[in-house]
């Protein structure tokens, strides 16, 4: 059996749990190995576009973030002449309607211009302790934050990091208004190569309510 299928079997519990935890690194260790797979010198800058939910339906969006060592800058455009920025620093113009939600305020930023999911893990108060190996698609996924017997539990702030690659796949956390899920998928296609995921998808309380998926990314030394 191939080490692939063997780690899928652990991630749904097939195997007896003694055996599955030597698979299973440290939490610390998995957020470390994360922050060194998006650490860059040049700056980076994605185009995406894609939809917000608003009210009176879906709104067509088209976005350009800029990470700038640490700075970070995003300008959208909607329908009818509508446009937002919004800056690292909380300077914000603009249609407010049009801003990121707050789980991209907060979790891009630490992984695109910090390159540090440690501190991000530490924003959400996310429990390093604790993890397990899930399925996310077809992905090998260490869950940190949460064990198996809670990863039920839609309010426990959780990363899942991609076993292999250790990219960051999914963001999960709880704000005023809900259980907050932000998926980052697809990070190897042509359009970002591995710098940025493809598709951005941000839910709250079990709806979407906005889907961005990049068009192009590039580095500028």
């Amino acid at each position: 059996m191939k080490r692939r299928d063997v780690l899928r079997w652990l991630a749904v519990g097939t195997l007896a749990p003694g055996f599955a935890g030597a698979y299973l690194l440290p939490g610390r260790s998995v957020l470390a190995r994360a922050s060194k797979r998006l650490a860059r010198k040049e700056d980076l800058q994605v185009a995406l576009v894609g939809r917000l939910r608003e009210q009176g339906g879906e709104t067509l969006l088209g976005e350009r973030w800029i990470f700038s060592g640490r700075q970070v800058q995003v300008d959208i455009n909607g329908p009818g002449g509508r446009k937002a920025s919004w800056r690292r620093d909380g300077t914000t113009s603009g249609d407010p309607a049009l801003l990121p939600t707050e789980a991209e305020r907060l979790v891009l930023p630490r992984l695109f211009a910090d390159a540090d999911v440690s501190l991000l893990a530490r924003d959400l108060r996310v429990d390093t302790e604790a993890g397990h190996l899930a399925l996310l698609g077809d992905r090998v996924a260490h869950v940190v934050g949460v064990t198996h017997a809670e990863r039920n539990d839609r309010r426990a702030s959780a990363l899942w990091i991609d076993q292999e690659r250790f990219e960051v796949l999914r963001v999960r956390f709880t704000t005023a208004t809900g259980p907050v899920d932000l998926r980052l998928a697809k990070w190897w296609v042509p359009s970002t190569r591995g710098d940025f995921p493809q598709r951005v998808r941000v839910t709250v309380g079990g709806r979407w309510v906005r889907w961005m998926e990049a068009e192009r990314s590039k580095r500028v030394p």
